[in-house]
């Protein structure tokens, strides 16, 4: 019997943490990658480099920037705005750093203690 799959949230050190189910449709190792690396790490500002965990994503960073841009523009992206009840402007852009072979990060936004990624980005 096919598992239902639906959007993973769960209360992980101090953050609520949203995964998309087209990530976990995705790749399924990513959303158990990505929930161990969050326990471990947590949140950490930006990248010093060599490190794992969540991490604010820097204007250098113009594949994963554009990507989000292009999410948020679309239909999809206004209809997650809303039904999450965020507004663009108060969203930072967070990429998660975890050992992976294939350049590939879940991507997504983080307003205060909320994450929600809802994408896996390729890095250029």
């Amino acid at each position: 019997m096919k598992k239902n799959i639906t959007d993973y949230n769960s209360y992980i050190k101090n953050l609520n943490v949203h995964i998309s189910k087209k990530i976990i449709k995705e790749d399924i190792i990513s959303l158990e990658k990505t929930i161990e690396t969050i326990e471990k790490f947590g949140f950490r500002g930006y990248s010093k480099g060599e490190q794992n965990g969540v991490f604010l994503i820097r204007k250098k960073d113009n594949s994963f920037l554009n990507q989000l841009e292009n999410y948020l523009g679309s239909y999809t992206g206004q209809k997650f705005l809303k039904s999450n009840n965020l507004k663009k402007e108060n969203l930072k852009k967070i990429k998660l750093i975890t050992h992976r072979t294939d350049n590939k990060r879940a991507i997504g936004f983080m307003e205060n203690y909320n994450l929600y990624f809802i994408k896996l980005g390729e890095y250029k």
